[in-house]
């Protein structure tokens, strides 16, 4: 049972704040998000600093005990999608609902609740002592809309704010029962795709057989998008990407 509130109490508070990153009427909540974050951190131990993203910015957090000992960096992200369609909950999607095991709310399960599970493990290592490595996080706040920032931050600061012995990110579901490692995630291409042929509408019964259908056209080209197997047939899409 989810049953001690010192540890889920931070995760509930987090969950309450709306941060959608695609919508420019929370970009106050994004703000807020953001610092309530940094109190958090702050709170236990850790020094903070707010990453500039391109839209929304990233959370930095360091607990450095001993040089000596290698370092974690914990990725997670504070933005969540919108809760749309409204009528499809059950309860408000920013007002978390605990019922059994399990916690109703739009973030989480995407992401707050995983970085939150992080946050709190540390919180209890640091009450048993000093903790065997230094642990740092970056929680970003754009991955919602395509983690925009993320590759320049990394960049920039990859020698030393980020640099670290050991990577951890918990942004994707475990099943009941079945434990998983990804050793990768794939990515997704938005194409929009708009043909047209004649400039106004033709007469099957005389045009069918020698105007070009649209729909035709464009049945064609899916259907030259990958093989009987599934391999994708668009030109040098393998080029860079590595064998296992």
């Amino acid at each position: 049972m989810l049953s001690d509130k010192a540890l889920l109490n931070p995760l509930l508070q987090l969950l309450k704040i709306p941060s959608v990153s695609t919508q420019e009427e929370h970009t106050s909540d994004m703000e807020k998000a953001r610092k309530y974050l940094v109190h958090l951190f702050n709170s236990l131990g850790f020094k903070t600093k707010i990453l500039k993203g391109k839209k929304h910015d990233a959370v930095f957090a360091n607990l450095t005990t001993d040089n000596r000992l290698p370092t974690t960096l914990i990725y997670g992200h504070y933005d969540v999608q919108p809760p749309d369609p409204l009528e499809e909950w059950k309860t408000p999607p920013f007002e978390p609902s605990v019922k059994d095991d399990d916690i109703y709310a739009r973030g989480s399960a995407d992401n707050k609740g995983q970085h939150m599970i992080h946050i709190m493990a540390v919180k209890k290592l640091l009450e048993k002592g000093k903790p065997p490595v230094n642990f740092k996080f970056i929680i970003e706040g754009e991955e919602e809309i395509g983690s925009i920032s993320i590759e320049s931050l990394a960049k920039k600061y990859s020698k030393n704010l980020l640099l670290c012995d050991y990577l951890m990110v918990s942004d994707t579901e475990m099943k009941k029962n079945h434990p998983s490692i990804d050793i990768g995630l794939r990515g997704l291409l938005y194409t929009e795709i708009r043909l047209q042929t004649a400039d106004h509408d033709l007469h099957s019964g005389v045009y069918g057989g020698v105007a070009e259908n649209p729909v035709n056209i464009l049945a064609y080209l899916i259907s030259n998008l990958k093989d009987n197997k599934g391999r994708v047939l668009i030109p040098n899409f393998y080029k860079d990407v590595a064998s296992l």
